[in-house]
């Protein structure tokens, strides 16, 4: 089991271009990780001619943003959100599609068919991690 908290981390970040650059390096703040690895080793066979031997390895790897700046913000352009992974997928959660046959009384509440089925519903949920 392992415990690292690192400081001071430089990571590529976005900027707007008007700057004359698109990316800089910056100092993303406070990151931890925490993991466990265990192995195991056997010796299946072992003849004068043959060997077997098996190796396996478990291991779990969780990084979490402590910190960005000192402010206590998320940088929302650059997908890094406090107390997330680094690396965070993030896609609209729908409920549907609006079917062809409910068109007419999709007209009556002001709204058209064929496109999610209400976007007042939709929020952003996170999808995976690396």
């Amino acid at each position: 089991m392992y415990l690292s908290n690192t400081h001071d981390l430089l990571m590529s970040r976005t900027v707007p271009i008007m700057n004359g650059y698109s990316k800089i390096l910056y100092n993303v703040g406070q990151t931890r990780n925490r993991g466990y690895r265990t192995d195991a080793h056997s010796q299946n066979i072992r003849k004068k001619d043959f060997r077997w031997e098996t190796d396996f390895t478990f291991s779990l790897n969780r990084d979490q943003i402590v910190a960005l700046r000192g402010d206590g913000k998320d940088d929302i352009n650059n997908k890094w959100f406090i107390g997330q992974p680094l690396s965070v997928y993030y896609d609209w959660n729908m409920i549907g599609i609006w079917q062809e046959g409910r068109r007419v009384h999709l007209h009556r509440q002001g709204r058209q068919g064929g496109g999610p089925s209400d976007g007042s519903h939709a929020r952003r949920r996170q999808i995976g991690g690396c």
